[in-house]
């Protein structure tokens, strides 16, 4: 059985690529779900220097959410 990115998060299991501190996964109703640290100042400069493994998993979660909720609108980041 595959776990959510909910139960992930709540085991503590996201790491931050740049500060190695833990990543919670915030899914509330009004603003677009994201991750977050949690407890930590990182200086990482988001969505800057993403490898392409990152790439990939965002790649990879944006199409698992479109399969999940198909009559949502799911939005993959872009850099601008």
């Amino acid at each position: 059985m595959t776990k959510s990115f909910k139960e992930v998060s709540d085991e503590k299991n996201i790491l931050c690529p740049e500060c190695n501190a833990t990543l919670i996964l915030k899914a509330g109703d009004i603003k677009i779900h994201h991750f977050a640290h949690d407890n930590c100042k990182c200086t990482y400069e988001y969505g800057e220097g993403e490898t392409e493994e990152h790439i990939r998993g965002k790649l990879e979660m944006y199409q698992h959410l479109q399969k999940l909720y198909p009559n949502s609108q799911v939005e993959l980041e872009q850099k601008v």
